[in-house]
């Protein structure tokens, strides 16, 4: 991820973070899959 930075005299006045970011599920409580699931 990248993040721009600005300075101004060695001071950090502004942080952009991406707009759009792309997130993985590393765990998930077993059962919480099935709760998530929409019903017919």
């Amino acid at each position: 991820m990248e993040v721009k930075v600005s300075f101004e005299a060695d001071e950090v006045i502004l942080a952009e973070p991406p707009t759009f970011v792309e997130l993985a599920i590393s765990y998930c409580e077993p059962g919480l899959k099935a709760t998530l699931q929409p019903t017919p």
